[in-house]
């Protein structure tokens, strides 16, 4: 079993088509699609997975680019750390569209949580 693994599931009700991309990784396993399609597609969903490497936990920064050529993007960082620091996934969502988070297991040592990116209605 991994020391501090993080699952993120993502959820695609935009009603547009997105692009995993711009990786950053600052510590851990550099986070990856473990199910689901690349480009995602409205109405269907990724399954993303990191780890730490060493004793470190996993922190990083990755998007989800619209494929209409707009250069919109939801923008996602996140850290697993050890000892007190609070577990955080975060979206940034560009203009008319918003994300939630219906299943949030963040503060558990095997972390995990559910994020839905919808279109604002």
């Amino acid at each position: 079993m991994a020391a501090r693994p993080l699952t993120i599931t993502l959820i695609n009700q935009s009603h547009v088509t997105l692009q995993f991309g711009n990786v950053v990784t600052q510590h851990g396993e550099t986070i990856t699609i473990t199910s689901g399609p690349n480009p995602l597609p409205d109405q269907a969903q990724d399954v993303l997975y990191t780890e730490n490497s060493g004793l470190v936990g996993p922190q990083g920064s990755f998007s989800y680019t619209f494929q209409d050529g707009s250069g919109r993007a939801f923008n996602f960082d996140y850290n697993h750390p050890y000892g007190t620091g609070s577990t955080y996934v975060n979206v940034n969502s560009p203009q008319g569209y918003t994300s939630s988070m219906p299943t949030n297991n963040l503060p558990h040592h095997d972390a995990s949580c559910t994020i839905v990116l919808q279109q604002v209605a």
